[in-house]
């Protein structure tokens, strides 16, 4: 996972490198206050990323389609003790998508936001903001997230406008836990789609959520939360460009060597081309 300028970091699949017409479907992740810092190992050592690290590759079976997808994965660390906010994470996706990687194989329509405490809420503010991204993110997966700003508490029906699932998870005693229900609330009010899984335990857990572990059914249907991102899109995958130039085809030119005369008699005559 290569560190960019500003501590963002990128995880690609193996098979990204020889896969140059697919798109894949993206995370962005948000961590919490224990990872923010100049140190990106602080950023790669738990949760997500650390998975990442150890080598696993984040993945899962579309519920819809059957199929095993990959993900890139995106995160920025945040140099202040928080979690980045909007502007900076956009700043960092606009480099890293256009400038860094050249062109990364984004499939736009598949953008997912997920974090844990301080990113459990800028996981949700990033969606939710302003106009730039609030519609172009397909789910949110929040982790125990704490007290969303009050633009993002008055946005919060953008979720609903925009049609953008999100998927609460924090613990029976996490104080936090009031927040994620409280936002609930306010989205399916609107008219959105939003629920609160409450687990045993306090303010932590988390690799259980990232490891697979924390499930719901849905439409009957077991589904962790890299198989319920896969439930959402907000359209069909990218077309990588065909190249649809044609090379004329070689026509090879003809030119008489020899010709030979046959007389009546048997004998035969080769007489050279002029």
């Amino acid at each position: 996972m290569p560190a960019f300028p500003d501590n963002t970091v990128v995880f690609t699949p193996k098979e990204y490198k020889d896969s140059v017409t697919k798109y894949y479907p993206t995370i962005i992740y948000f961590h919490g206050t224990g990872e923010a810092g100049t140190d990106v190992n602080k950023l790669t050592s738990n949760y997500l990323l650390g998975r990442i690290k150890s080598g696993w590759e984040p993945q899962a079976t579309n519920p819809v389609t059957g199929k095993l997808e990959k993900f890139i994965v995106i995160a920025v660390q945040d140099a202040g003790g928080w979690s980045p906010y909007p502007a900076a994470m956009r700043y960092a996706w606009k480099y890293t998508v256009a400038t860094a990687m050249k062109g990364l194989r984004v499939d736009t329509n598949r953008i997912y936001t997920t974090g844990l405490s301080s990113g459990g809420q800028t996981s949700v503010m990033y969606a939710c903001w302003d106009s730039t991204f609030a519609g172009k993110i397909a789910a949110v997966v929040s982790l125990s997230p704490a007290a969303l700003e009050a633009q993002a508490v008055q946005n919060l029906p953008m979720f609903a406008k925009y049609n953008t699932p999100v998927w609460f998870i924090s613990g029976s005693t996490d104080g936090n836990t009031d927040y994620a229900k409280a936002y609930t609330t306010t989205i399916n009010n609107a008219g959105g789609y939003a629920w609160t899984t409450v687990y045993p335990g306090g303010h932590g857990g988390w690799d259980a959520m990232y490891n697979g572990t924390t499930t719901r059914v849905v439409n009957g249907k077991t589904l962790n939360i890299y198989e319920w991102m896969l439930l959402n899109s907000r359209g069909p995958a990218p077309v990588a460009p065909v190249d649809t130039t044609t090379t004329p085809p070689v026509i090879p030119t003809k030119k008489l060597l020899i010709t030979i005369k046959v007389y009546s008699d048997g004998t035969t005559e080769n007489i050279p081309a002029q």
